[in-house]
């Protein structure tokens, strides 16, 4: 409160920069500082101005992003949700803070697994930028990055790869080789190689990007520790495993670390973990791992996610390997389940839950459901 009777009625440029503070505070990862601000410039801005003012708006949408940062899903989206009708009221539909609202929702959807509606609100969104600043204006290649990923995540590979190096091509042709924008793009585009199963190209790039982003952005950035998972997840699929194993736990000890912690960011890193244990014959190490993992992402993702079935299946793994044999089938069939049902889930996938259900039914001496498992699978995934 005393902070806020500081502010007389002409002190509007110290809540913009109270804002503008924030949004530094969030570009550097420092998020436990920069969502008290924004919540503070956004009370003064609807107390002062009221809640359709631009610059109410705008602190709105900075605030959402730094939700969504931090992992708060539901408070993202809800007020993404609510100042979009408002923005294309007071400022119309092609204004950039309008459009930028427009992106951060598409984003926020495709996040929580709404692909259509982030797809939809995505090529609206770009066709606006295109129309209003041109193809090559930086706003509208974030607004092309994005679409690239859900693209990805929507099991549109060759859409995705096409999108994301020509985002690469023309931001590398404007900005120094490590500016945040080119690296996050090179990131991006590795990691849909990587889905597309082009090992060698997806581990090349994400190999030159990792330097260049620990020298950039600095070895705990949120971005940094993305990146790290990624080539992890790249080294596992090499059969790297120690490799993969080294930075999954440099980056668990990160993540843990932050403030505020990314629930669903440390989930991602605890099962990855907890798989490359499992694959290197550490099942009862690797258990803990992925039972946390699991409960952050049932916590903390919408239901029928794909990581989160993906994780039950890597559960169930994990527990048949130990003579778990009863939690296992459950954990490997509902995980196989949610798989199916994944737009862009990876066949490699629905195949290693397949094998590990064929090897449970044949331990027990199931034999019947393990051959019926040894059929259907590759059935089910031609059909996909």
């Amino acid at each position: 409160e005393a902070k806020k009777a500081k502010f007389g009625p002409d002190d509007l440029d110290a809540i913009v920069e109270m804002n503008a503070l924030a949004g530094a505070y969030q570009a550097v990862g420092r998020l436990a500082e920069a969502l008290p601000l924004h919540e503070e410039a956004l009370e003064l801005n609807k107390a002062k101005l009221g809640p359709d003012h631009p610059n109410t708006l705008k602190n709105s949408n900075d605030l959402a992003i730094g939700y969504y940062a931090a992992g708060r899903l539901a408070e993202a989206t809800k007020l993404f949700e609510q100042i979009l009708p408002r923005m294309k009221a007071v400022l119309g539909v092609d204004h950039p803070d309008t459009l930028n609202c427009m992106n951060g929702l598409s984003v926020v959807y495709k996040r929580v697994g709404k692909l259509d509606e982030a797809l939809a609100l995505l090529g609206q969104t770009l066709e606006l930028k295109k129309s209003k600043l041109g193809l090559d204006h930086p706003a509208t290649l974030v607004t092309m990055s994005n679409l690239a990923m859900a693209y990805q995540h929507s099991g549109q590979l060759d859409r995705a790869i096409a999108l994301h190096e020509q985002v690469l091509e023309k931001r590398k042709a404007k900005l120094p080789p490590d500016h945040p924008s080119t690296l996050t793009t090179m990131n991006n585009l590795a990691s849909a190689y990587l889905d597309a199963g082009q090992l060698d190209a997806a581990l090349k790039l994400f190999e030159e990007t990792l330097p260049l982003m620990k020298a950039k952005l600095g070895p705990d950035h949120p971005s940094t520790l993305t990146l790290m998972n990624n080539l992890a997840g790249a080294y596992q699929d090499a059969g790297r495993l120690a490799d993969a194993l080294a930075l999954l736990q440099e980056v668990l000890q990160k993540r843990r670390q932050q403030r505020p912690v990314v629930p669903a960011e440390v989930g991602r890193t605890l099962v990855s973990l907890g798989w490359v244990l499992t694959g290197l014959d550490q099942a009862g190490d690797a258990e803990p791992f992925l039972r946390e993992g699991l409960a952050l992402q049932e916590k903390h993702l919408p239901p029928g996610h794909g990581d989160t079935a993906l994780t039950r299946s890597w559960l169930g793994g994990c527990l048949a390997k130990q003579q778990k044999f009863a939690e296992a089938e459950s954990l490997l069939l509902q995980g196989y389940q949610g798989l199916t049902q994944g737009k862009a889930t990876r066949p490699e996938r629905l195949r290693q839950v397949r094998e590990a259900l064929v090897q449970l039914y044949t331990a027990c001496g199931q034999h019947d459901k393990a051959e019926t498992w040894r059929k259907e699978g590759p059935a089910k995934e031609e059909g996909r």
